[in-house]
């Protein structure tokens, strides 16, 4: 059986891209450390300033710590939201 993590991490990341076809290139990131609401206002803000011209996320960063060894650690991320706009077929 794995033991518990030592510590736990958790970050807001907004992550803005160079544009919305190169989705895998960030241009931008800011962390906000366990404070959701000062993320999603610079994450709504920034949806704002660059309209849909470039790739926007807010991510929940989950960073386990084991062992009390900062080398022996997990990160996962969990997408809260982006701008991404499917286009919406008429029927």
């Amino acid at each position: 059986m794995k033991n518990p993590p030592k510590n736990i991490n958790i970050n807001y990341v907004v992550a803005i891209y160079k544009d919305m076809e190169l989705a895998d290139d960030i241009e931008t990131s800011n962390s906000f450390e366990s404070d959701f609401q000062a993320a999603l206002k610079f994450y709504n803000e920034t949806i704002d300033r660059v309209k849909n011209n470039q790739y926007v996320t807010l991510e929940l960063e989950i960073e386990q710590e084991f062992d009390g060894k900062a080398d022996i650690y997990s990160v996962e991320n969990i997408r809260i939201a982006d701008n991404y706009i499917e286009e919406i077929l008429p029927f």
